[in-house]
């Protein structure tokens, strides 16, 4: 069973290795990212108009915490949607590599990968707003009535939306 395990893992990271290194899997990537920029850098934008600061923390009501929480939960749901299509069509056009049933069925996240899409973004959503949300919520609880400028922080949130995406 060692072996088996072991082989198996070689596998997937061989496979895993071959759709990083296909320009196709990272043209996706930036496509969703730029979609999920746009989507909340327009919302805080239109929310912040007229204020020069912004609160770390004020309950998760209009503070940089409920941004970040929120953008959290978005980037999980609405990254696959696109992220799929996108790379579905790459697939198609043979510029990312397809990944096969067999490999799926011995994967650790086929529990996952195997779910329809609208409940797969669903659950990488909550997934995504309880790690990353809910750690920048309680690191920025601590900072109390802190403030920063708005231009500061859609300058955090963009940088922000790279490793949740």
């Amino acid at each position: 069973p060692a072996t088996t395990l072991l082989h198996r893992s070689d596998y997937l990271a061989s496979m895993f290795a071959n759709m990083l290194r296909s320009r196709g899997f990272w043209i996706s990537v930036v496509k969703s990212y730029v979609i999920n920029l746009a989507f909340g850098l327009s919302i805080n934008i239109s929310t912040n108009i007229g204020h020069s600061t912004i609160r770390l923390w004020s309950g998760l009501q209009k503070d940089v915490a409920g941004a970040l929480l929120y953008s959290a939960f978005f980037c999980g749901l609405l990254t696959p949607l696109f992220s799929s299509c996108f790379i579905r069509r790459a697939v198609l056009q043979g510029k990312v590599p397809s990944i096969d049933d067999e490999t799926v069925a011995r994967s650790s996240w086929k529990f996952l990968l195997k779910r329809g899409i609208f409940l797969r973004s669903v659950l990488l959503a909550l997934g995504l707003s309880v790690v990353f949300g809910g750690l920048s919520a309680l690191c920025l609880q601590a900072a109390g009535d802190a403030e920063m400028p708005v231009w500061a922080f859609l300058c955090i949130l963009s940088i922000y939306c790279i490793p949740v995406q």
